[in-house]
Formats: C-alpha cells, structure tokens, sequence
C-alpha cells in the first residue's frame, strides 16, 4: 500500500543495502531509487506519490513509427491525448484548485529523446487529430537537450487564460526519438504527472501511468553449443530471442547469418530440444530452411554463413522464441579467432533475398547482434570420476535429486597467466543447474579428510572461483589464473535436479579457457528405465461383483535385484492389494519370434487389513532382475470402490536389501537402487451390466460371426455423447474399403439391428463402425437405468488370442461443453469389460473335392484337393476326418502324399508327415492372405456309408524361449532350443510336438461336409468268345456289393469304354 503522507525530505524513497552473511556489517548502500529514472536529480528525488489516482483512459499514447531511430535516422510522430479530470470553471475548490496554474510533465520510457523544435510541437485542435480544444498554454515547452531527454515540463506559470473546461479532450503532437530496443532494465511506460512540484500531498494531484508499445527491435538473443565448441566437430545451436512484430507465412522470414566458417546443411532443419528453455518457447510453426553462403558488408566483403527460415502455414507472433539447428563448427580455432565471431538476427515482414532484387524486402524488426562462442581445441582428457564414495561425496544417482558430481579434465597447453579463465559444463538435456551454482575446487571433494585419489588432484593453491552461473543444463564458471598443462585436475559439481530418467543423448561436455573436450559419456540414473504401465478394467470397483483388475508395469532396471534384494509397489490411493497378491514377472525378448522367459519364484506381499502397497521377493536363488533388462510385472489388484478426483501415480522402488520376516517394515533408504513414477489410468463409473453373446451355430461357410450386446447405464445419457464399444484384436466390424489408406475411417458397420426380440428396450441411434471399434452417437438424452440391445456382424476373426486378450470394453463418453470449457476434452465417465471365448480364425475361400472313379465309394482310394487362404502364417497344415454319426470311422491317411500348389506353381520344399492312418500333417511355410491348393493323393474313404466331416487347421511352430538370465553364482538355466530347420526339414516328431498344444493352433475349418460316401460295387469283367473283333462278342461279369445287400428295384448299371 501506498503512503497516506507524502515525504517531501525523502524519507519515504526506496533504498537498496547489502550485508554480510551474518547481517554484521552494511557492504553497499544506494541512493534514494525514483520511480522513474528521468526524476534522478529532482530536489527530492522520492517515490512519486499523488493524492489521487488517475486512470489509463485518461492519456493515450500513439507512436507513429516503433521502428528505432538509430536504424531509421527518422524520429517518430507521437500523439498524445488527454482526458483529465479538470475545471477550471468547477464549483468544487478542490476541482478548481487543480486545474489553475499546476506544473505538470510527461515522461516518455527512460530511453526515448524528445526531438522538436517550437515550430513542430502542435497543440491546437486544428493541428491534433482527435482532440476537441486547443490545450491550453501559451506557447510550446523546451526540448530537453540533455538528459534525461525522455522528460517535458509544462509550467502552471504557461497556463493559457482560458483554462481546463471539463469534458474536453486536449493534446500534442510532436516528434520522438525511438531507443534501439525496448528499455528492458527500466518500466516500460508513460507517466503524466499533474503537481509534481507540490511538497504537500492535496498539492499533488494526480499521475498517470500508461504501459508503453515495444520497440520493433528484434530482442534477448543469444547462442549457446549444446554439443561442443571444439573446431571440426559436429554441433547443434541453440538460438533463443525476442520478436515484437509477426512474421507472417510464405512472405517474411527469419535470416541468420554466422561466424565465418560454419558449415550449415543447405537444406536446414530447424528442430526443438527436449528441454523447455524457459521463458523461451519452442517455435512449433512448420519452417522451410535455406542455408548458403553471403556477403558480409559489415568487413570488407568475406563470405559469412547464411541461413534464412520461412513460416509455411502459420506465422509467427510476437513473444520469445527458441529453436536449434545442427552444424560443423569452424575447421580452424584460429581462423575463427581471427575473424568476426558474431552471430546476426533479422525478420522481414516481406523477403526475397539478401539482395533484395525484387525492391520489396521490408523489415519486421531491427537486427540484433550477439557474440558469439570460442572455438577451441581438443582437451587431451576428461572425464567423470565413477570411483567416488556416495555418501562422503554426496552424488546420488537417483532421477530428480540433487547430486555432487566430480570431473576431471587435463590441458594439452599452458594457460595464460593473467585475465580471469571460464570453464563450462553441459550437461544432457534434463539436469539443472541452479542461476547460481555451486562448485569446489579444493580439498574435501571426494569428503571430508579424503584425499584426492591418484591421478587427480586439486585446483593449484592460488586458482579461485570468482563466480558460478547456471543456465538450465550449462553451468559458467569464472576463475582466478593458475592451472597448468599435464595435471588431471578434478572438481566437484553441484546438480540442482537430474532428470526423471536417463536422457537419451547421454552424454556430458567440458571447457576451460581455449580447450574442449570431446563427448563425456554420461552416467545412468538410478531409474526404471521406460516404466510403462496399463491396466484391464478403469472402472470402479463393483462390489456386487467383484473382479479383480490386471495391473502391468513394463521396465527396464539399471541396477540388478536379486534374492536379497526386494521391489516396493505402492499405487494410487484406493486400489486396494491382498496380503497374498498374484504378480508374474516375464523377461521380455527383442524378438518377435523368441517367447518371453518366466522369472521364477516371484512372490508377492500385501499388508493386512489389504491397501495400495505390496513387496515383490524373489525366492529362487538363481533368479534376478538384471540390468539393462526389460521385464513386464502382471499384478492383481482391486480398483477403488469409488471414482477418484484424479488418476494419480503408480510407484515402484527396488532396493538391494530386503527387510527380514514377513512382517511390514519400512526398507533401509541407503539401500535403495532404482525407482519409477508412472501415471495411472483414469477411473470411471462402471455398467450396470454389459453381457456379450456370441454365436456358436455359425455354418462352415460362414464368414461373419454375429455377436448380440446388452447393457445398462447408471448414469443420464445426454445429447452428444457417445458409447464406444471395442472388440478384441482380429475383430472388424466395418464394411470394407477398396483404399486400404481408410481403413480407419469411421463408416457404415457391416451389419446392425437394434433391440432384437424386444421392442420395449431404448432405442440406439445408427451406430457407424472402424475396424474393431462401434460407436454410437446419441442425438438425444437418456435417463439412467435405460436398457439397450443390439445384434452386429464381425468379419471372422483373424488373429489368435490368448484368454487374457480376448476382451470387449465398452465406454461411455461424454462431450465437454466447449462454450463453457473451450481447453477441456471429452471423459470417459463410465466403463466395462466381458470376457469371450477365444475364437479361432478361419481358413478363407475354403473349397475341398474327391477326385476319381469312385470318390464317393467306401473304402476306396482316390485323390482329395483342398484350397484355402490362411488369416495368420503357419508351419504346418493337419488334415483329419470322421463320419457323422458313425463312431470311430475316418479316412486313412496311410499312404498319403502331399503335393501344394501356389499361384500355380508347385511348391517343392515341404514334407508329408503320417501321424498313423487318422491324419496327415504337411509341413511347409504357410503365409497369411496367401491362397494355396494342395492335393492329398492315396486317400482311402472310410468304410461306413455316411456324411465325411473334414477338418483342416494350421499349426504355427512355438516360439523358441528365450535364455534366462540368472544370478552370476548360479550355474545357468538354459532354456531348451526349439529346432529353427524350415519346416520341411524339420524332424517330424518335433512338428508332431507342435500339434499338442492349442496355443500353436492358427487358422482351422472344422467338420466341413464333403459329399457322402455311398455302398461299392466290385466287378470283373470277362469275355467269352474266342475272338472279340466281330458282332456279339459275349462277356461275362461277377461282382459283389458292400457293405449292405442292394434292394430290390435298384437298376444295375454298366457302363462300357468308349468305343
């Protein structure tokens, strides 16, 4: 709060002091600080307080041209309007008191110069667009010649006889001079102050603050390395600056032009860091980039580098900005020394070229110059010192703490001897630094009373720090003279925070005065690398119903937990898991055709009474969790029995130590190794029900399996939400596309009827379909406990699945309000699961025939052709038979031969496997979407009358398991190695093996309907004559009938050859 008194002595003005540390004794004191540096040497130079407040709308600044006079040579028109609450003519004395004879000034921002004469100060009506009277002096104010120059003082002695009238608007138009850029280290405004000379406060009217334009000078530019300074090396720029004018798209342009000898891509890319440069933001407008080589006026003509940024869609405004781009430093350190070492910025509004050949280049805002960086040579050695103990040095490794890190670096040269010396780190992306940071230099870095270890050692005697500075990931430390060439010196580093997990360019860089090191690796953070985690069910837990939800957490540890070691699970408040909680570990293979290994022994412990937290132990000896391994955890846990404000987090620690019992203790924190945050999922209201029916009288021909859906919401439904049901993988509910590029494109569902069998159900708007997804657009509001049904179609699934996967989740999705919310987003505020058996894939375009003379008779040998095309790849194909309604009849298979066929050609690499006479296994490589025609020779029909159901299926061979990695004491468990042969190589005992287990099974067609096999005639012909070439040569014929004697009235007939 303001001061009810003004202080004409100066004892209410703000002053600045520094102490010592232990506030013994003043080091520096200032003067009294003005609120505007122009009103320095007043009499009483104090914070300028007024009796009344005066309001922005009662001056108005308007500056023609913010472009800086120092680059226009032009000053600028300025127009300044005035509404003040004066009268000279008011009834009220105190009105009428200030507006006679008051002493007032105008006080530009501290840079601008006052530039006119008497002849070009306009203050009459006729002359100042907008006002309504002439203001009211007798002649026009001096020009201030010195400083402050930013000042014009009216005197009440000046004042024209006619005075204020309220209600007028009065003003002056005048000429300014611009500053080079925005005063950044002063307020950036203008001041009307009416009574400035009164030392009493009634006599001290009213002030006037109103917020100034920026100056159209580009602004806080800077360049930092963020890989290396040394000469050769590949780089990347950090460019962060201000702009105050738009640079709009396709037309303007940003140009930078570099050191000599930088080497820039022609065809640049500019790119964003992962750090956030705060206050800087990244430029997120798509850019073309353009870099050459140009002429730099500025000396004598030398080709400098060149690179020139266009926005393409979008412009960019106003504000601070960053962006990086990579580059080759200078070749030569000393070729870079000897030339200019700046960096320049420029925006057009319009741009052609540097030339401007088309006369249209404009400038958006004034250039900026920088210096730019030292290139140096290469340090013979440097390094991060790992052999250093934790706890007396104080470096932890752990994601987000605060660490002392110890470098050492070595000088190939002799250091100057006078001038002050800088020595830089940076880090990877993600550590900090604080503004000011910490470093030691001598004695007690490795702890206290530690020396330093050989071959490093301490900063010389003399060498001091005169000052840290941190810059986000970049610390600058200027020291005293004194190091020498050959000695490993070493220095401790404080970190203010390291990342949440180790970056991916890890690696760290160090410089002191003319020399650079080359890529430091960095070290790994004490992490759960890449912790991933989902979950079955988001809903809330049912308590009529309870089931529990499958929680996965996916991660890489970077330290080894073993038997005695333990990892600590705690989740978000509410979940709830048993004291003898289910978890499994699964060591996770990189490759697609190697199956996850099983760490055995993992036992899981919960607390009693069951909350959020549980203990994960290995108990076999030989079993860890390796570094630099990636594992997958399944737990079972139950969701919260209420919908949380927020998702929360899902935290897991590991730790060397394991307390001892099974009571709940707290482990040991020096023991700790890697930790992990991930954010959980969202939880939602769940279904009053939502039951899945799928069809099991679904015909061999089929190619669609019609499913039929029931559920009921607790919750209003209103207009504009959507439910959104999702199938199992393999599942597709859309029409199909000729484009596969709209393949996910939402469209009309293959099949949907609505309330089937019941017309008192709601009704379902027309639901439109992509892929495995249904989603349903209500156009009108439902209340709570409506019932829905509907029966849809799915293209027959074509992707095995295991139990797990085999789920369909149905979410209720309600639309923000973006009139009330425009940043807000539609929630899911209620959700489900059911649970379907898993459904096999069918072999598509399925056609199988009897080829022969007697193909439909019993026992009979003939040819069979099967074609097919397979939804997934197999090894191998399996043919087996039986006849409906006779036990223990099938084809045989005994001396059956195989020959497969694809796009006509016939395939040779493949092996026919008897299984004994019941089924014929083909072994060869089948590959999805591929159609195939394969001929089994020597089939020999069953001996029973009846309809043959053939039954076709493809075997994948099982996936080779992947080696464990155990604990380096034990012996080794080696998983055993599945023969990788192509399969018509491979032993037929081992493709025998795949067979035995349904998780291999692919694609099948069960019990299709071939034709029926009918009664066999055996017959031997005979010819009686002596010669057989003349009429009526006699034949004799026997012949017998099975399996049943023919009855009576069925015609025997014989056909003869041709001829």
């Amino acid at each position: 709060l303001h001061p009810r008194l003004y202080d004409f002595e100066g004892h209410t003005s703000f002053t600045l002091t520094t102490y010592a540390s232990d506030w013994s004794r003043a080091l520096d004191h200032s003067d009294a600080m003005p609120l505007a540096w122009a009103t320095a040497y007043d009499a009483s130079p104090s914070y300028s307080v007024y009796a009344l407040r005066g309001y922005p709308s009662m001056v108005q600044v308007d500056v023609a041209n913010m472009i800086p006079f120092a680059y226009s040579a032009i000053a600028s028109s300025v127009t300044i309007l005035l509404r003040l609450p004066l009268d000279s003519n008011s009834s009220d004395p105190s009105v009428r008191a200030r507006s006679s004879l008051v002493d007032w000034r105008v006080l530009a921002p501290t840079p601008y110069a006052w530039s006119f004469s008497r002849k070009t100060f306009y203050f009459q009506a006729d002359d100042v667009p907008g006002t309504t009277a002439d203001l009211p002096i007798r002649y026009p104010p001096f020009c201030p010649a010195v400083a402050p120059q930013n000042r014009i003082d009216f005197d009440g002695e000046n004042e024209h006889r006619d005075g204020w009238r309220a209600g007028q608007v009065y003003g002056f138009r005048t000429q300014i001079q611009v500053p080079p850029e925005t005063p950044r280290l002063a307020v950036n405004e203008w001041i009307l102050e009416w009574g400035f000379r009164g030392q009493l406060l009634p006599n001290r009217s009213f002030a006037v603050v109103v917020p100034a334009e920026e100056v159209r000078a580009l602004h806080s530019f800077y360049i930092h390395s963020l890989l290396t300074t040394v000469q050769g090396e590949s780089n990347e720029l950090l460019f962060t600056f201000g702009t105050v004018t738009p640079v709009m798209p396709q037309q303007g342009a940003i140009v930078v032009e570099a050191p000599l000898n930088f080497v820039f891509e022609t065809a640049c890319v500019p790119f964003n860091s992962e750090t956030h440069y705060a206050p800087y933001s990244p430029i997120l407008v798509r850019l073309d980039c353009v870099a050459q080589d140009t002429v730099f006026l500025r000396v004598g003509g030398v080709l400098r580098p060149r690179f020139t940024m266009r926005p393409v869609d979008e412009p960019i405004l106003p504000g601070l900005w960053s962006f990086q781009l990579a580059c080759v430093n200078p070749a030569s350190a000393s070729d870079a020394a000897a030339s200019p070492n700046t960096f320049i910025l420029r925006t057009y509004a319009t741009y052609t070229d540097e030339s401007n050949s088309q006369g249209i280049n404009a400038v958006a805002d004034v250039d900026a110059t920088i210096e730019g960086f030292h290139i140096r040579e290469q340090m013979p050695e440097a390094e991060i010192v790992h052999v250093v103990d934790y706890a007396l040095s104080g470096r932890d490794d752990h994601p987000s703490m605060h660490s002392n890190l110890i470098l050492a670096f070595e000088l190939r040269s002799e250091p100057a001897i006078s001038g002050h010396h800088f020595m830089e780190v940076l880090a990877p992306d993600g550590f900090y630094f604080r503004t000011t940071c910490r470093v030691k230099i001598g004695p007690g870095i490795f702890g206290v009373g530690v020396k330093y270890p050989s071959p490093y050692v301490p900063f010389e005697s003399g060498v001091q720090v005169i000052s840290c500075q941190g810059y986000f990931h970049l610390a600058l430390m200027e020291l005293t003279p004194g190091l020498r060439r050959g000695k490993r010196y070493a220095f401790s580093l404080r970190i203010s925070r390291q990342p949440a997990a180790t970056p991916t360019r890890n690696e760290w860089r160090l410089a002191y005065g003319t020399e650079a090191s080359q890529a430091i690796t960095g070290y790994p953070l004490w992490a759960m690398q890449d912790l991933t985690l989902s979950m079955l069910l988001t809903n809330r837990l049912n308590e009529a119903a309870v089931v529990e939800n499958i929680v996965e957490l996916v991660f890489t540890p970077t330290n080894t937990v073993t038997v005695t070691g333990m990892v600590l699970l705690v989740g978000p408040s509410g979940y709830k898991i048993r004291i003898d909680c289910d978890v499994e570990i699964f060591q996770l293979s990189s490759d697609i055709t190697v199956a996850d290994a099983v760490v055995p022994g993992a036992l899981c412990t919960g607390e009693q009474p069951p909350t959020n937290r549980a203990r994960i132990r290995l108990q076999s000896e030989t079993a860890v969790l390796a570094s630099g391994v990636r594992y997958r955890m399944s737990l079972k846990v139950r969701n919260p029995n209420y919908v949380p404000p927020s998702a929360g987090y899902w935290f897991i620690r590991s730790y060397s130590d394991a307390p001892a019992g099974i009571a709940w203790t707290e482990p040991d924190q020096e023991t700790l190794l890697d930790t992990g945050k991930v954010a959980s999922l969202p939880i939602s209201e769940f279904f009053t029900y939502f039951i899945v029916r799928v069809s099991n009288q679904v015909s061999p021909l089929e190619t669609v399996l019609p499913i039929e859906f029931d559920f009921e919401l607790p919750l209003d439904i209103a207009n504009g939400d959507r439910v959104s049901i999702l199938g199992p993988p393999g599942y597709d509910f859309a029409r199909p596309v000729i484009d596969a590029s709209l393949e996910f494109e939402f469209r009309q569902c293959l099949s949907f009827v609505d309330r089937p069998g019941s017309s008192s159900l709601a009704e379902l708007p027309v639901p439109l379909c992509a892929g495995r997804e249904i989603r349903f657009t209500f156009r009108r509001a439902h209340a709570p406990g409506e019932q829905f049904r509907f029966r849809i179609l799915t293209d027959w699934p074509h992707k095995t699945l295991l139990d797990v996967q085999s789920v369909v989740k149905v979410v209720l999705i309600r639309r923000h309000d973006s009139v009330l919310d425009p940043l807000g987003s539609d929630v899911a505020v209620a959700t489900s699961v059911a649970f379907l058996a898993p459904v096999v894939p069918r072999l598509r375009d399925f056609g199988l025939s009897r080829i022969g003379p007697r193909a439909e008779a019993i026992a009979s040998m003939g040819n069979v052709m099967i074609t097919f095309k397979a939804s997934q790849d197999a090894q191998a194909l399996v043919v087996t038979t039986r006849v409906d309604m006779v036990l223990f009849k099938h084809a045989s298979f005994a001396s059956t031969s195989a020959e497969v066929t694809v796009r006509e050609q016939v395939l040779k690499e493949l092996q026919t496997i008897h299984d004994g006479s019941s089924r014929v296994v083909v072994a060869f490589k089948i590959s999805a979407s591929t159609m195939y025609g394969v001929v089994l020779r020597s089939v020999e029909n069953p001996d029973a009358i009846g309809t043959v159901l053939w039954t076709v299926q493809t075997y994948s061979r099982p996936k080779q398991e992947s080696t464990l990695i155990v604990a380096a004491s034990a012996t080794g468990i080696v998983a055993p190695v599945i023969d990788e042969a192509p399969p018509h190589t491979t032993d037929p005992e081992v493709v025998l093996l795949w067979l035995q287990s349904r998780s291999n099974l692919r694609d099948e067609m069960v019990d299709w309907h071939a034709s029926p096999t009918v009664g066999r005639i055996d017959m031997h012909a005979t010819i009686e004559s002596g010669f057989f070439d003349f009429t009526d040569t006699l034949m004799s014929f026997t012949m017998s009938v099975a399996p049943q004697d023919a009855p009576v009235d069925h015609r025997f007939l014989i056909f003869a050859p041709f001829g």
